[in-house]
């Protein structure tokens, strides 16, 4: 078993992996998202962009790509490495039915099929909804 103290300032509450990359992705409770290289326990990068607490990292595999979640429903797509423009945002966006109701996210998956070139994000939130995005211009 691996293991890698004090990955964050503050607790780790999401991980996922990426095969392909060779990449742990982690969010914490001091709203950052690093990503590791798995093979050495590395530190990589380091993306800064939520305000609340990071709930959900998820791998868009196989792509070099990142959908993060935060505490408030705020969702982003991240260009990460190898890709030569590694830590850009490619889409950010909030959950909820108004500007004053921000849903966080509970659930999150990626489906993809690459023959065909349809790719979609399965979201489920905190308040029962379930949502299937179609990301396919994203990506």
């Amino acid at each position: 078993m691996r293991a890698k103290k004090l990955c964050h300032k503050k607790d780790v509450i999401s991980a996922d992996y990426s095969h392909n990359l060779g990449l742990i992705a982690t969010g914490g409770r001091d709203h950052n998202i690093r990503l590791w290289d798995y093979e050495k326990m590395k530190f990589e990068i380091e993306i800064q962009a939520h305000y609340d607490e990071v709930t959900k990292v998820k791998f868009l595999k196989p792509f070099p790509l990142l959908f993060t979640a935060d505490s408030k429903g705020v969702m982003y797509i991240w260009l990460i490495p190898p890709h030569k423009e590694g830590r850009k945002c490619l889409v950010k966006w909030v959950n909820g039915n108004s500007m004053d109701d921000d849903v966080p996210i509970s659930a999150i998956d990626f489906y993809a099929d690459i023959a065909k070139e349809e790719y979609y994000l399965l979201i489920g939130d905190e308040k029962g909804e379930a949502k299937i995005c179609e990301i396919s211009r994203i990506i």
